[in-house]
């Protein structure tokens, strides 16, 4: 029985944990226990359980009398998960440029043409479609390291594309589609040819510019509060 209820709390862990860092979820959302019972045929306990553990690594926050709801990150929060995520990647892709097998190359390029597929496509569908997409690359760039220290690490700090919202025009979404698309396709061919040192670079460059988006929006946020 109790190996039972474990089995049925991982589940309801990476469900869970999935649906956030996939944006099924929104920060600010309340997870409602009474749902999710219903929608993973178990019981409330192990996806209680589960959300504690979440609330532990700081995905969820649970407040008592309101109930549990995706984390909000604050600035600096998200510039620390910058930083982290820059070193992390790029120790990754230097391993994975060593280790990386031939079903982790197709994966990471199956990745790619869903980004693909959307990218160029209106609708709030195609744009969750595409940060899934972009997200699930980086997920397995982590996991082609083969380290399994590093996958935990990764894990724990959360790691994943974050969204950064912002006033821009259609064309300027186009030319930043482009660019992630072109620089995923060569990471990937620089992994294929095991050239560590420049898929390191790139990606540090890669993540480097995202953080660089993300400072810009909360800038503007600054600006429109003044």
């Amino acid at each position: 029985m109790a190996m039972q209820l474990f089995t049925r709390k991982e589940v309801a862990y990476q469900k869970i944990k999935e649906g956030i860092l996939n944006r099924e979820w929104q920060p600010g959302t309340k997870i409602v226990e009474r749902s999710l019972s219903q929608t993973f045929n178990m019981s409330r306990i192990p996806i209680r359980e589960a959300l504690s553990r979440l609330e532990k690594e700081g995905l969820v926050v649970q407040v008592p009398n309101w109930g549990t709801y995706i984390r909000k990150a604050d600035e600096k929060e998200v510039m620390e998960m910058y930083e982290v995520r820059e070193a992390l990647e790029g120790v990754a892709v230097r391993l994975a440029a060593a280790r990386a097998t031939g079903e982790d190359l197709d994966e990471l390029i199956q990745n790619v043409e869903a980004m693909k597929k959307t990218a160029f496509k209106k609708g709030e569908e195609n744009f969750h479609a595409f940060e899934e997409a972009d997200n699930k690359f980086h997920v397995t760039l982590v996991k082609t390291s083969h380290n399994s220290k590093l996958i935990e690490l990764a894990s724990l700090c959360h790691l994943r594309a974050e969204v950064i919202p912002g006033v821009v025009s259609e064309e300027s979404v186009k030319k930043e589609r482009r660019r992630l698309l072109e620089e995923h396709r060569q990471i990937v061919e620089y992994l294929s040819a095991k050239k560590a040192l420049a898929a390191e670079k790139l990606v540090r460059r890669h993540i480097f510019g995202a953080k660089r988006k993300a400072e810009r929006y909360f800038r503007e946020k600054e600006k429109e509060r003044e």
